[in-house]
C-alpha cells in the first residue's frame, strides 16, 4: 500500500492489521475534554487528525476499543532514539552504531524528527519503560543524552494516603502514559505503514543495561584523543 494520506481515518485499520495501536497525533489519549471524565473521542470523530502509533498502548491511554489488555501488550512499540547530539559527531556515532548493530537494533525503519534525532521503532512485550531508565550519557548525569529508550510516561500527579497504621503512600491520580510515533515525516528503510510489528527488531530486555554500558564505552573510545585528555584533566 502506498499512501500520502497520513490521517487517522485513512490509516488506522491498516495499522491495526499490522500489529500496532493507532491514535491521533494531536490528541493521543482521545480524551473528550467537553464530556464526562474518561469518555474517548471515536476514531471517526478524529478521522481528520494526523495519525500516530502508541508506544505503550492501554485502554486508559486511548487504545482502540477492540483491543483487549492482552492485545495491547502484544502491540508495545518502544523506540530507540539516537540523538542529534550523538549523530553530529561522525566518529562517535559510528562507534555507537556498531554496538547497536551487533544487537540487531538498526535493522528496521527509522524516522528522523525535526531535531535531527533518529527514532527507531522496536518490538517489546515487557513492562513499561519510563523516561530516563535506560539512557546513555558520557560521564555525568547532566551530560547530553546520546541514546535512550522512549516508551512510557510516568504519572505526574499523586495523592498521599495514610492507612490505619499511619503509613503513607503516594497513589497516582493518572495512568502511566505513552509516547507516540508520528506516521508522517522523513522515514528510511520502510515505515510503520509498510512494516508489520513482528518484523521490527526486538528489544532484548535482559541486555538493556549491558547495551547502555557498551554504548557509553564505545562513545568514549570514539572521542578524539585531545578531547579525552581534556576531559581527564
Amino acid at each position: 500500500m502506498t499512501t500520502h494520506n497520513f490521517t487517522l481515518g485513512a490509516t488506522y485499520r491498516r495499522l491495526l492489521d499490522l500489529g500496532y495501536s493507532p491514535t491521533s497525533a494531536a490528541t493521543p489519549t482521545r480524551e473528550d475534554h467537553f464530556a464526562r471524565a474518561g469518555r474517548r473521542e471515536s476514531f471517526i470523530a478524529l478521522a481528520d487528525h494526523p495519525a500516530a502509533v502508541q508506544c505503550h498502548p492501554t485502554a486508559a491511554n486511548g487504545a482502540h476499543e477492540s483491543l483487549t489488555a492482552a492485545d495491547c501488550v502484544a502491540r508495545e512499540v518502544p523506540v530507540l532514539v539516537l540523538t542529534g547530539y550523538l549523530l553530529a559527531d561522525t566518529r562517535q556515532s559510528k562507534a555507537v552504531q556498531a554496538v547497536l548493530a551487533d544487537y540487531g537494533l538498526l535493522a528496521g525503519p527509522v524516522h528522523t524528527d525535526d531535531f535531527g534525532n533518529q527514532i527507531r521503532p522496536l518490538r517489546w512485550s515487557g513492562r513499561a519503560i519510563l523516561d530516563g531508565e535506560f539512557s546513555a550519557r558520557l560521564v555525568h548525569d547532566d551530560d547530553d543524552t546520546t541514546v535512550c529508550i522512549r516508551h512510557a510516561l510516568a504519572p505526574t500527579r499523586f495523592q498521599q494516603l495514610t492507612d490505619q497504621f499511619t503509613r503513607t503512600r503516594n497513589v497516582p491520580l493518572e495512568p502511566v502514559g505513552s509516547h507516540i510515533i508520528p506516521l508522517d515525516g522523513r522515514w528510511e528503510s520502510g515505515s510503520l505503514l509498510h512494516t508489520p510489528r513482528e518484523k521490527l527488531p526486538e528489544l532484548p530486555g535482559a541486555d538493556l543495561d549491558r547495551i547502555i554500558s557498551e554504548v557509553e564505552t564505545a562513545r568514549w573510545g570514539g572521542r578524539p584523543a585531545a578531547t579525552k585528555g581534556a576531559a581527564a584533566a
